[in-house]
């Protein structure tokens, strides 16, 4: 983030870990008990958001992190999967969901998710302060003979 604040993961024998390193090196290591977990983003107030792995279910359920250590999942409806994967200063999240086929989501923890549509190869990166919605598109091309 703006602060220098660093987000990121790291896997040991009990399983993957998120973690914050501040600007002044100080590291917190974070994680759902019983599970396995990636931090993903931090913006400048100190929210993470990332993914859980249920050891049960093994699929991903987005979370947002904030300065205390609370978590708030954040599962799109109806879906059976959902991936958190980025959040701007204005607390607005950016992920995907898994349904048919796979959609993209914007959500604020005060609102409810808001349906991106997504042309199949696409996946959701970031979400600007305000209008922006930021993405990777997978591109195949075949060559011609």
């Amino acid at each position: 983030n703006n602060l220098g604040t660093v987000v990121g993961s790291f896997v040991d024998v009990s399983g993957t870990h998120g973690y914050l390193r501040s600007a002044l090196g100080t590291f917190t290591v974070f994680g759902f008990p019983d599970d396995s977990g990636e931090g993903l983003d931090v913006n400048d107030a100190g929210l993470v958001v990332g993914n859980f792995f249920s050891a049960a279910e093994g699929v991903p359920t987005g979370f947002v992190r904030d300065q205390l250590g609370v978590f708030t999942t954040i599962t799109f409806p109806g879906s059976t999967s959902t991936s958190v994967i980025g959040i701007n200063n204005s607390g607005e999240v950016v992920g995907e969901y898994t349904a048919s086929p796979l959609r993209g989501f914007v959500a604020t923890l005060d609102a409810p998710a808001r349906d991106v549509p997504l042309p199949s190869t696409a996946w959701l990166v970031a979400v600007g302060a305000g209008t922006w919605i930021a993405g990777r598109v997978l591109c195949i091309l075949a060559r011609r003979r």
